[in-house]
């Protein structure tokens, strides 16, 4: 197995991107390149495996941008569009494998909980299966991934999820060897905490930077990331699923020196397990 990763921040934006349909950069400075946000996803790298979570309306326009030709498997948060709208484009990832390798059976393999995978079968139920009139052929396969359990990837990328809690409903957060990876939630409890305990870098939503505690929705602020790295520990951490109102200089202003905003093309490094 690979010993150390590198993480892309494929996008760090919220569920509209930053600027907004519109063109409405709220807080941002239109001027800073690092606040034009594309919706939230990352990828794993090492030298021979390439797993990427979620795939969200900009997902073609991110794997272009980060000149990722293959990829090894998909794994999903939560079934929000944001997250997952752009599933589409793995048809196209499954069709370029099958003409490389010369194999007509080669599907995607994308990982997600149970209530996710119900989701994506009903929406996209013509990725899984061959439409009625031969159109569509099923070009990804979906494994379930338990809570709190450990998925590897070609032998060599192994990745655990945790859960969170997100509003009303639930995500997965993952952890990566010494990284842990945390968009859409807005609270965490023992379990989970203690899941993240001893990483080095987290990568987490601040979506709702900016929103009194009190008022908090489905994402977290700054108050809530301070009050959990607490108990988790991490010395970097980079805030994730950034709406208009974070500007990315202002922000970092505002934050202690072990935390800056996450920017698309971010590039992270990543100590696998077994960690030395």
């Amino acid at each position: 197995m690979s010993k150390t990763a590198k993480i892309t921040i494929l996008g760090c934006g919220g569920s509209g991107g930053t600027p907004l349909a519109t063109n409405y950069w709220g807080a941002c400075d239109p001027g800073e390149p690092k606040n034009r946000r594309t919706r939230a996803s990352i990828a794993i790298r090492t030298a021979r495996t390439c797993v990427v979570i979620d795939s969200g309306p900009d997902f073609r326009t991110q794997t272009l941008r980060e000149n990722i030709e293959n990829i090894d498997a998909v794994i999903y948060t939560h079934p929000h569009g944001d997250h997952v709208n752009g599933i589409d484009d793995l048809r196209y990832v499954a069709i370029k494998q099958r003409r490389v390798q010369e194999n007509d059976n080669i599907r995607v393999p994308i990982y997600a909980d149970e209530h996710t995978l119900s989701d994506l079968k009903t929406r996209f139920h013509y990725m899984f299966n061959e439409s009625p009139d031969g159109v569509y052929i099923p070009l990804i396969v979906a494994h379930e991934i338990k809570d709190y359990e450990s998925v590897t990837i070609n032998n060599d990328l192994t990745l655990t999820s945790f859960v969170q809690i997100h509003g009303r409903g639930r995500s997965l957060g993952y952890r990566i060897g010494n990284v842990g990876y945390s968009t859409d939630t807005s609270d965490l409890d023992d379990k989970a905490l203690n899941a993240l305990k001893g990483i080095d870098t987290w990568i987490v939503d601040c979506g709702q930077y900016g929103t009194d505690t009190k008022e908090l929705t489905v994402h977290a602020n700054l108050e809530l990331v301070l009050r959990w790295n607490k108990v988790i520990g991490a010395s970097k951490i980079y805030l994730t699923h950034l709406t208009p109102r974070g500007d990315y200089a202002t922000l970092n202003a505002e934050t202690p020196d072990y935390i800056e905003c996450a920017y698309d093309g971010l590039e992270i490094d990543v100590k696998l397990y077994p960690l030395t």
